[in-house]
């Protein structure tokens, strides 16, 4: 008899801690993400409205949107690799930290995170006042020639993704913009409508609520298509300019999570995105959603990594790499 309830105790106790293994039970308090960058720039739109839906899915536990801004992302991306690789301190994994690795010396590079999920591909565009004098690329761009340097595109974060989507623009159409960068692209529309720049180099949802409004005005889509919800902007190319570029945004956690504990938040964040009350906020938003799971995901990654290197080192950009 006592051998027979040691088994059943051993039994249970076996299926305890497959079940804490497989990461069933995570997670049992709230998960943080990280957002290297402002409040109400796209990255963090996005996460924000991930928030909303992430507890129906995670045990009712929330995602806590943690907004650390400054220094071209790195003090908000250490701060990530900093923390325990335990699937509670996520980064919100997007395109600029990626060309920062390639544009600066920092302590991280492509390989220093582990991939969970790929969630949006936005193209990136160029938006103006609605009292600007260019109505399109092609005056924008011949302005700019005629004038170099005079206008001033906005970024959200010195050798960022869009400032590098600024960049290589500039150097594709052979024009010379003054760039000035902000802590997030929300800063930066913010500096837009207030008429402290030109212009600026965004990607969704970031401007489009003031589109909407009527205080800006988007010159061109660097895209493949033009944007579901305005139909009547032209892509770069009908423009006569074979130019695209735009701003990925997924989610990663440290080197040497648990595998379980990736597998469990992928699952988390794929029901997410698929839930109708989000995908009706990424619709209004104008979002892009691309799904890639961990394995797609760094294949993507992998690629874009080398893609960014050449075309940093192309243009000469940045000052990691000796010219």
């Amino acid at each position: 008899m006592f051998s027979k309830r040691l088994f059943i105790v051993l039994a249970l106790l076996l299926i305890l801690l497959i079940t804490i293994g497989s990461g069933v039970d995570f997670p049992t308090r709230p998960v943080q993400i990280i957002v290297p960058w402002s409040a109400g720039g796209a990255t963090d739109v996005l996460f924000r409205s991930i928030a909303s839906v992430f507890p129906k899915y995670a045990n009712g536990q929330p995602l806590v949107v943690n907004n650390i801004p400054g220094g071209g992302a790195v003090p908000g991306t250490m701060e990530f690799l900093r923390a325990k690789p335990d699937g509670y301190t996520l980064l919100s994994f997007a395109a600029p930290i990626l060309i920062k690795s390639h544009m600066d010396p920092v302590e991280f590079s492509a390989d220093s995170f582990e991939p969970v999920i790929l969630i949006v591909n936005d193209p990136c565009y160029i938006l103006v006042r609605k009292d600007a004098p260019w109505k399109d690329l092609r005056e924008y761009v011949e302005y700019a020639k005629q004038n170099p340097g005079k206008i001033t595109i906005g970024n959200g974060g010195a050798g960022g993704g869009t400032h590098l989507a600024a960049l290589a623009f500039e150097s594709f159409a052979k024009i010379k913009l003054t760039h000035v960068p902000f802590e997030g692209g929300g800063p930066a529309v913010t500096a837009l409508v207030g008429g402290h720049i030109n212009s600026y180099m965004g990607a969704a949802p970031e401007g489009l609520a003031n589109v909407d409004s009527g205080q800006l005005r988007i010159l061109g889509v660097f895209g493949s298509k033009r944007l579901d919800k305005y139909p009547d902007v032209p892509t770069a190319k009908e423009q006569g300019f074979n130019f695209q570029f735009g701003m990925w945004r997924g989610v990663a956690v440290q080197r040497g999570t648990p595998k379980e504990i990736v597998d469990r938040l992928h699952t988390i964040f794929y029901r997410a995105m698929r839930d109708p009350e989000f995908q009706k906020k990424a619709r209004e938003l104008s979002l892009t959603l691309d799904y890639k799971g961990p394995a797609s995901f760094a294949k993507f990654i992998k690629d874009y990594d080398k893609y960014y290197e050449n075309l940093i080192k192309s243009n000469k950009l940045g000052n990691k790499y000796k010219y």
